[in-house]
């Protein structure tokens, strides 16, 4: 490894990265709909959804103090990042009515990130920052997959993917 690279630690994986860099330290393919992203981008405030996927290791990571860029493709649609955020927090199984999940919930766009909490079908609700649609789309293939360097999948379709920062 070079003087310029530093290895980071996310959970059992060990990345490495440029020093200096200014940029996340992992960052998670996800998915959403079109009207959710759009909405909370237009209440510019931090914004909770949530998954069907437990968001182990960008949990550690937030746990360990790292930075985690969100890349959103929108559900149903052609495997293109549309927007991007950064993620704030998580809460992994959350049960409606705890005090940690009505904190995240109060932020939720609309009652969806609600409604499978009861049924146990949401594993993960997540909070997000600094939400924007991007000026410039690029496709999921462009990124990395963080357990093994290789690209996505233009058929990956689910809504949990840990890959490295796109640059």
């Amino acid at each position: 490894m070079s003087s310029s690279r530093s290895r980071v630690k996310i959970g059992y994986m060990l990345i490495e990265r440029r020093k200096g860099e200014n940029m996340a330290d992992i960052g998670i393919l996800t998915r959403n709909y079109k009207v959710h992203l759009d909405n909370a981008i237009q209440s510019g405030r931090s914004v909770t959804f949530c998954s069907n996927s437990r968001w182990v290791a960008a949990t550690d990571a937030l746990t360990d103090g790292k930075s985690v860029d969100l890349y959103f493709v929108v559900a149903g649609g052609s495997g293109t990042v549309e927007y991007q955020g950064t993620l704030n927090d998580t809460l992994l199984t959350p049960i409606e009515d705890t005090d940690a999940a009505e904190k995240l919930l109060a932020n939720a766009p609309d009652g969806s990130a609600r409604e499978g909490l009861n049924s146990g079908a949401v594993k993960t609700l997540y909070s997000v920052t600094d939400l924007r649609k991007l000026q410039t789309a690029f496709s999921q293939t462009e990124l990395l997959k963080l357990s093994n360097g290789k690209p996505v999948s233009d058929a990956y379709d689910r809504g949990y993917c840990v890959v490295y920062p796109y640059e």
